[in-house]
C-alpha cells in the first residue's frame, strides 16, 4: 500500500479557537422574542388492528436567534398536564416532527420541522416550511420589522 499525502482541507478556514466559522446561507440574528409552540405526534399501533392517533403536545418558549429560513427555541413552559408537557425525555424523541410555532406579538404563524434538540437546556432547532406573512418575518429577521403589533 502506498503512502499518500495529507489531502488538503477543503472548507471554511479554522479561526483562532480551531473551530469553524458560520457557514449558513442565511445568517442568524440573536433575538428573545415569546411565542406558543404545538407539536404534533401521531402514533400507529401495530397489534390487530393498525390505528393511527395524535396527540398535541403544547409549550411556551422564547426564541433565541432567527434567520430566514430557520430559528433556535428555548422552552420556557409546559403543559400541567402529564401528557401535554415537554420534558427532556421526550424532547430527545422530537427530531423530524412537525411543528406550529405562534408568534402572537408579531402576529406571525410558522410551521416548521424539528432538526435538532439539546434536552439538557430544552433548546430546539427548527427548519422553517412556511410563514403565514413572509414579508413581515423578513422584516423580522433583518431587523426592520415594528417591535410588536
Amino acid at each position: 500500500m502506498q503512502d499518500r499525502e495529507p489531502r488538503e482541507r477543503v472548507g471554511a478556514p479554522e479561526d483562532a479557537r480551531g473551530s469553524h466559522p458560520e457557514r449558513r446561507t442565511y445568517p442568524r440574528r440573536e433575538t428573545r422574542l415569546p411565542a406558543r409552540i404545538r407539536i404534533s405526534l401521531h402514533f400507529t399501533d401495530l397489534s390487530a388492528r393498525i390505528r393511527q392517533s395524535s396527540r398535541q403536545i403544547y409549550g411556551l418558549v422564547d426564541t433565541l436567534n432567527i434567520s430566514s429560513r430557520g430559528f433556535m427555541v428555548r422552552v420556557v413552559g409546559t403543559a400541567f398536564e402529564t401528557r401535554g408537557s415537554l420534558t427532556p425525555s421526550l424532547v430527545r424523541g422530537l427530531v423530524g416532527k412537525a411543528v406550529v410555532v405562534e408568534l402572537e406579538d408579531q402576529l406571525l404563524t410558522l410551521w416548521a420541522d424539528i432538526i435538532r434538540v439539546e434536552p439538557g437546556t430544552m433548546e430546539i432547532g427548527l427548519h422553517i416550511n412556511r410563514v403565514s406573512d413572509e414579508q413581515a418575518w423578513l422584516a423580522l429577521c433583518e431587523g426592520t420589522a415594528p417591535e410588536a403589533r
